[in-house]
């Protein structure tokens, strides 16, 4: 039998599913460094779900969006200066960026904290 709607089996189990969906977002961004179209997917998820979830969880997916784009941004910016030599360094910052975010995202994820607005 299901638990009755605001009960406290049906919160915990609604938050343990956002707090996955926000997990495989993240495994998705990370596993993009490999295969970058991965990311998108992931963006479709934060969407999605970003209005659907509960504390921390939307503050996760709000998190992997603004890094996802502010990413494209700087990547866009490296990409065009590479003519000039400062792009390839200024691309591989953007990535460790990237990266910090994304681990720095799912370890407080793990830790059941929500990410600063």
């Amino acid at each position: 039998m299901e638990p009755a709607t605001g009960s406290p089996e049906s919160q915990a189990s609604r938050t343990r599913r956002e707090r996955n969906i926000a997990l495989t977002a993240y495994g998705l961004y990370l596993a993009s460094a490999l295969v970058p179209v991965l990311a998108l997917a992931a963006l479709v998820v934060n969407y999605l779900r970003r209005d659907l979830a509960g504390e921390p969880a939307v503050s996760h997916h709000g998190w992997m969006i603004r890094t996802f784009w502010w990413s494209l941004l700087w990547s866009l910016i490296a990409v065009v200066t590479v003519t000039i030599y400062i792009g390839i360094a200024f691309g591989i910052a953007v990535w460790i960026w990237w990266l910090y975010r994304q681990l720095k995202g799912l370890l407080t994820l793990l830790d059941g904290q929500a990410m600063p607005v």
